[in-house]
């Protein structure tokens, strides 16, 4: 008889899915299997002196000034857009709230589902032969 084994690991797009047992030497055992559904993996990656500018743009935000302060604040500091050389708009600002905002969703959104529990009984020659694996692998 085959039964899973706790290394029955088999990715799914940025999901796991972590087939367990339990008590397998005791002519019984449990099983069941854990999905890990996850964006986190997925998220690009942002360079020092431009996370240091968004981080900025947020904190300014998370205090409550308006997008217009904060392009006001950033003209004032001098700081401009990544790829253009120009100044930040209103837009400008309101587009990097929204897009820090899903990103931050994106790496916290993480969504773990444990299937059923299922009882499976070995016949009495399998639990003579899986406490012999058992014994011999210890």
């Amino acid at each position: 008889m085959n039964y899973p084994l706790t290394k029955t690991i088999s990715h799914r797009g940025i999901g796991l899915k972590y087939g367990f047992l339990i008590l397998p030497n005791m002519g019984y055992y449990f099983t069941n299997i854990l999905d890990i559904t996850t964006s986190s993996l997925s998220l690009d990656y942002i360079n020092p002196k431009n996370k240091k500018r968004l981080d900025f743009i947020m904190k300014l935000h998370k205090d409550g000034l308006s997008n217009k302060q904060i392009v006001e604040i950033l003209k004032s500091k001098g700081i401009k857009r990544r790829n253009k050389n120009d100044f930040y708009s209103v837009k400008d600002v309101w587009v990097c709230i929204k897009k820090l905002k899903k990103r931050k969703f994106r790496k916290e959104d993480i969504k773990c589902k444990l299937g059923i529990w299922k009882l499976c009984l070995f016949s009495p020659q399998e639990v003579s032969s899986k406490r012999r694996e058992i014994r011999t692998s210890e």
